[in-house]
């Protein structure tokens, strides 16, 4: 509010708001507490753009969920601790904290682009839809395929030039002074007075899409949406081998089976092991129903190192309960963080939208 203040008191006629996750939190906030408080009589308010901005901090947006699997980047309980972090005791529904429950009568026209990808999705559709029946001329663009931050991949990814041009040609738009020019006024001088405009960006959150850091931006955002994947074929590979390797010795199973104290008929562990490491192997690396499969192979991988692994006098059977313990580990993260970008669980979570690269709504 203090920068805006100090533009109009600098003789700024015409000014707009940018931001993007959190800072697009702050632009719409300010938004509003622009239009309540009249701010001043000789400047005007144009336009707000924002990309991905969070916009409820009661977090009841139902993308929190419906993208969980999609997004590389955010998950609900992570945004959870940052919100607690930031209110502390406040209430999320103030309009200071979620511009979402704030006044939208009287807003100036705005413009909102999103990834599909995003769990912050919901709360950019829910924000437009309250400011059109408000009766606000609003605009919302989802990028298909794109993540939190896509716009700091400006140079890699067509999408990110693409939102940045349409949210320039809006800001040009609704900046570009329109006085009337008066008898005698030579260019110079109206060229001075149109200049009379500002835009004031909102600082983003630490996400790839900051401009402080594009490229690395990108290269994060590449390696989240690539690395799950490989993550889940280094991890169901191993089971698959073992499971064929245990097809290709039935005798030389059972007889390890029999040697250890599992409360099972040595064929039916047999054909159970071999259902969790081959079926579940094959379905982890696909990344269909990802995190009840990480769940499965937790307790198989359990299961192994208690009736398995016992034995601590043997030297060999502490090596194998320990790494039946680590990999425990490494599968509860993917039941905590879901199958990645690269899955079937993303696809299937895409249940709307479009196939082109961008859906708009106005």
């Amino acid at each position: 509010m203090a920068c805006y203040k100090g533009l109009a008191e600098k003789d700024i006629h015409r000014i707009a708001l940018t931001g993007d996750s959190a800072g697009g939190n702050l632009a719409l906030g300010l938004a509003s507490r622009i239009i309540s408080a009249a701010v001043s009589a000789n400047t005007v308010l144009v336009g707000v753009a924002v990309f991905s901005p969070v916009t409820d901090l009661t977090l009841s947006s139902p993308s929190y969920q419906t993208r969980a699997d999609a997004d590389p980047l955010f998950t609900r309980s992570q945004v959870a601790e940052l919100v607690r972090s930031y209110l502390g005791v406040a209430d999320p529904k103030n309009p200071l904290a979620s511009p979402l429950h704030g006044r939208l009568a009287g807003m100036p026209p705005v413009r909102i682009h999103v990834g599909d990808d995003e769990v912050l999705l919901d709360d950019s559709r829910r924000y437009v839809e309250r400011v059109v029946d408000a009766g606000i001329d609003a605009k919302l663009d989802v990028w298909m395929g794109m993540p939190h931050g896509f716009v700091g991949s400006i140079g890699r990814l067509k999408a990110a030039a693409q939102a940045l041009d349409s949210v320039g040609v809006f800001l040009a738009g609704r900046l570009r002074a329109r006085l009337p020019r008066k008898s005698g006024q030579n260019n110079r001088k109206r060229g001075k007075d149109a200049g009379r405009a500002a835009c004031l960006a909102s600082p983003c959150s630490s996400s790839p899409g900051c401009p402080s850091a594009p490229k690395n931006g990108a290269a994060t955002m590449n390696a989240t949406r690539y690395l799950p994947f490989v993550g889940r074929l280094f991890i169901g590979l191993p089971f698959m081998a073992s499971g064929l390797s245990k097809v290709a010795n039935y005798a030389g199973t059972i007889a390890l089976i029999n040697s250890s104290t599992l409360p099972l008929p040595p064929p039916l562990a047999y054909g159970g092991a071999i259902a969790v490491e081959v079926g579940c192997g094959l379905l982890i690396i696909l990344g269909y129903q990802t995190r009840i499969v990480a769940a499965i192979f937790c307790l198989f991988c359990l299961a192994t190192a208690v009736f398995f692994h016992l034995n601590f006098a043997d030297p060999n059977q502490i090596f194998h309960f320990i790494k039946n313990m680590v990999m425990t580990g490494g599968l509860l993260q993917v039941v905590t963080y879901g199958a990645g970008a690269l899955s079937i669980d993303n696809r299937r979570s895409k249940s709307h939208g479009q196939a082109s690269g961008l859906v708009s709504a106005a």
